[in-house]
Order: C-alpha cells, then structure tokens, then sequence
C-alpha cells in the first residue's frame, strides 16, 4: 500500500514538471530558424566557437593593417618633413651662396669702374706728355741737329763752355726722362687696360654663375613645392580653403566687404606715405635751391667787395645768372604708372622657410595677391623684406589658429604690418601671432617686425606676404632675390 502511495506521487511529479516545462518552453519561444545554445549538441557548439576564432583573427588582421597602414603614413609625414627641413637647408645655401655672388658682383662692377677712371686719368696725362714731347721735338727740329756743336763753339772761354756743355746735357737728361716717364706711363695704362678686360671677364663669369644659381634656386623651390604638397598640412589648409565656397552668402558677403574696407583703408595709408615723402623731398630739393642760391649771392656780394667796382651794378641780377629756380617747384604728382623692375632687391620675409602654400594669382574662383610662405613655420620670425619706414600695423587678434571662416580682425588679414620702402613700394606681412614694431618705425631689411601665425581669415599657419607698387598687388616672386 505504502509503496503505491510513493510510485502516485513520483508519477503527479513528474506530469507538473513536464507542464511547466512546456509552459516555459511556450512563453520563451525562439525566433524561426535559431537554434537554443542549451538545444545545441556539443560538436554544433565547438564548431561555431571556431567560426568565430577565424572571424576574430580575420578582424585582428584588419586592425594590424589598418595601425601599419597608421604607422606607415605617420612615418611616411615624418620623411616628409625630414627632407623639407633638408631642402629649406639647402635652399639657405643657395640663397647665401647667390648672397656672396651678388656681393661679389657688386665690388667687381665698382673695381672696373675705379680702373676706368683710373685710365681715364692715365690717358690724360698722357696725351699732355705726348704734347709736350711733340713741342720738344719741334724745337730740336727748328735748332737743328748741330745745335750742342754750335753752342760749345760759340763759347767765348772755357768756363762758358763749360756751362753751356752743362746746360746742353741738362736738357738732353730733361727729354731722355720725358721719354722713359711717357714710357712708363703708357706701360702702366696698357697694363690697367689688361686689368680691366681681366675684371670684365671675371664680371662676365660671375653673372653666368649667378644665373646658374637662380635657375638652381628655382628648382630646388620647385621641388619643395611638389614635397609639401604631399603632407597632411598642405592637404588639411587645401580642405580649408574649398571650405570657404562653401560658407553662406550672408558671411561670405560679410567677409568681402570687411575684406574690401580694409583694402580701401590699407590703399589710402600707402598713399598717404608716398604723398608724404614726395613732400619731403621737395622741401629737401626746395632747402638746397635756397642753399645754393644764397651760397652765389655771397660769394657774388664778396667778389664785388673784391673788385671795388663802382659801375653800380646790381649784385642781384648778377647772382641770378645761372641760379636755380629759387621756388623748387617739381613735379610731384602721384605716379601710377608700373615701372620696369629687374628684381632682386627685396629679401626673402620669412627666412629658412620657403615652402609656398599658395601662389599669387588665380585660386578658388578669386585672385589671390600675395605668397603664401608656410611649412611648419609657426612662430618663425617675419622679417623686413626691404629697408623702410612702417607705415600701417594692426595688432590684438587673439584668434591664432586655423579656420575656415573671418574672425574679422584686420579685414582679414588678422596682425599685420606694411612697409612702406620709397614713392612707389610697399609690402604687407599678414596673419601673424604678435607684430614686433609700431608705426613710423624706421625698419632696415632682414629686421624682425613679427611672427608667423594663423590670426584673422587663414587656414593655417603662414606668411601672406605682398608686394605692391603704387597700392596695387603685383607678383611678389618677380622682386624677391
């Protein structure tokens, strides 16, 4: 009986396990075609393990190429810069190289123009010597030959004949040292004649070489411009710039006309400098006209003192004979013509540095009117491209770093300095970090007015360096050594 009870109740067991089991398998039903990991067999489970090993590892492999690939272009940027710094160094002994060469140049055209004075002089007195002699000839031709045999009979005793025998050798010592020193000096001028074609030859090499250098210089820059165009610099200012088409009309129109209120401020400034030392110079001019004629009027009164006259003439109208306008009127009107220019007077702004970012001329559907000088340059030093008096600054622009947009300082242009070199040239440094000279400071060429940074509308660090010429933009590469 008591074993009936037991088997009952192991079999009312085992019938609620089984109906909870199938209520549990009901609520928790799995998704058509997925497969329970407890309802898989052990080989099923083993097998997806391994599928996913492989898929890891393929996915490791992935990531190791991708941080190779990482790896490779962080050192490939390396090499990159490693061999602009080479190239830049290159170019500096290019650049000191064509230095010497130009300096040479220089002291050689000096030293041919001494030795033509020199023979100038020469032949000069040479052709007073030569006249001399000739007169000397002519004399002994009117006398005769027997002149000394005439002279020595003629004497009246001894003594007589003795100084006339003196005074006949003195003369002959005196036309035999006419000849030699006219000799001599002939001697000499031929051999400065043979010095200057010397001199002209060396002058004539040292320009080939020089020529030889620039060309050199070119293409060193040239490539430099293939390599920086690779790096990521390049490429991420590059991205920056097709950026900007890409601002709204409002803040691109915003831009142009902060841009162009600038450009309308920076023109009258460098006019206004060029009208000022045309002013300079015509009291300069005026100051020496009065000089000079005040000079004449007193050497005049003190001739007439000299002289005692008493025809009562005017010492007036006589010292205005000759005498220059006393007014100094010139024509100072402010020329806009282009004038022809050889180049080479105006220094490199950003020394060491000759990577160029972005060239004068077309870009982007604008002109651009400048260089721009970059290639890890950031806080390089600016410096004057040309002795001169600063005639513009802008300063205070806190926003150095690249953008792709106008931070509105300084119309743009952010910190920046202009030049003004003479009545006609003028150079804008612009986008720097800090300005390092004031307004009507006198600058000489090579001194640091700056350095380089990213202020007002720059997409990277660099040097946007003009050149003008009566206020308007030319090409900066034509007037850079």
């Amino acid at each position: 009986m008591r074993k009936k009870k037991h088997l009952v109740l192991r079999l009312t067991g085992a019938v609620l396990c089984l109906t909870i089991l199938a209520a549990g398998l009901t609520a928790n039903r799995l998704p058509a075609g997925e497969i329970s990991v407890s309802a898989k067999t052990l080989a099923e489970l083993q097998e997806e393990r391994k599928a996913n090993d492989a898929k890891i590892a393929e996915k490791q492999k992935e990531l190791d190429a991708l941080q190779s690939d990482i790896q490779e272009n962080e050192a490939y940027q390396e090499t990159l810069r490693e061999k602009i710094t080479l190239q830049q160094k290159n170019l500096d002994i290019v650049s000191e190289e064509l230095t010497r060469i130009n300096d040479s140049i220089e002291q050689t055209v000096e030293l041919i123009a001494d030795t033509e004075d020199e023979i100038t002089v020469m032949e000069a007195d040479i052709a007073i010597g030569l006249e001399e002699f000739k007169l000397r000839l002519r004399a002994m031709y009117v006398q005769g030959n027997d002149s000394l045999a005439s002279a020595l009979v003629g004497a009246t005793d001894f003594y007589d004949l003795l100084s006339k025998y003196e005074l006949m050798s003195r003369i002959a010592n005196h036309d035999n040292d006419l000849v030699n020193d006219l000799k001599d000096k002939l001697e000499k001028c031929n051999a400065k004649k043979a010095e200057l074609e010397s001199e002209k030859e060396s002058l004539e090499k040292q320009q080939t070489e020089q020529q030889e250098k620039k060309d050199e210089f070119t293409a060193a820059l040239l490539d430099l411009q293939d390599t920086y165009a690779e790096t990521e610099e390049a490429q991420e200012t590059m991205e920056r710039e097709k950026e900007k088409l890409n601002v709204d009309v409002d803040t691109l129109e915003a831009n142009n006309k902060a841009l162009d209120d600038e450009e309308a401020k920076i023109r009258a400034e460098i006019q206004a400098a060029a009208e000022r030392k045309q002013r300079e110079e015509k009291e300069r001019k005026r100051a020496e006209a009065a000089a000079a004629k005040k000079a004449q009027q007193q050497q005049q009164s003190s001739n007439n003192s000299s002289n005692n006259t008493s025809s009562g003439e005017s010492s007036s109208d006589n010292s205005s004979s000759g005498s220059s306008d006393s007014s100094g009127n010139t024509d100072t009107s402010y020329d806009t013509s282009t004038p022809s220019y050889s180049g080479g007077s105006f220094t490199w702004p950003c020394p060491g540095y000759y990577a160029i970012s972005s060239g004068y001329g077309s870009r982007w559907g604008t002109t651009h009117g400048a260089i721009d000088i970059a290639g890890g340059n950031a806080g390089a030093s600016v410096v004057a491209s040309r002795s001169g008096t600063v005639v513009r600054v802008s300063s205070g622009c806190s926003h150095n770093y690249p953008k792709s947009s106008s931070c509105g300082c300084g119309g743009g242009y952010g910190n920046y300095v202009i030049i003004q070199h003479d009545g006609t040239y003028s150079t804008l440094y612009g986008h720097m970090a800090s300005v390092a000279v004031s307004a009507g400071q006198s600058v000489s060429a090579g001194q640091t007015i700056g350095y380089v940074g990213s202020t007002g509308f720059s997409t990277g660090f660099h040097l946007h360096f003009e050149v003008r010429v009566n206020g308007a933009k030319v090409d900066p590469m034509q007037y850079l050594s």
